[in-house]
């Protein structure tokens, strides 16, 4: 029997969210590490992406909080109030913009500054 392995990749995602309910419209953000779930030898079902290319790798994207691993599927919770909430996953558009307070204070996920999204929605980690 083959055992998982997790092996992290040096990028982080980030993943912005806004509460659903309206009397707390609370934004709030997290970084993911990739992580590769399965072996090469590994045998899996074949995957295909959006693009109709197979893949044999099973990736999930995970934080730590508290020296638990959190899976970011499970992250669709307010903080705050503890309702759903809507979220986006930054998008960096390699753009000539400075980058600012509109790029760091940002609640949706399209990043078109010079920071190529390492700084985009920031001010809400």
């Amino acid at each position: 029997m083959t055992t998982a392995t997790f092996i992290a990749t040096e990028k982080t995602y980030r993943r912005i969210f806004t509460c659903k309910n309206k009397e707390c419209k609370q934004v709030f953000a997290y970084d993911y590490s990739k992580k590769c779930i399965n072996t090469p030898d590994e045998k899996t079902l074949a995957r295909y992406d959006e693009l109709g290319r197979r893949y044999e790798y099973l990736y999930e994207y995970v934080r730590i909080a508290d020296g638990v691993k959190v899976n970011r599927d499970h992250d669709s919770r307010c903080p705050q109030c503890n309702k759903f909430a809507d979220f986006n996953d930054v998008k960096a558009v390699k753009g000539e913009h400075k980058c600012g307070a509109r790029c760091t204070n940002a609640k949706g996920g399209d990043c078109d500054c010079q920071c190529n999204g390492k700084n985009h929605g920031q001010n809400h980690l």
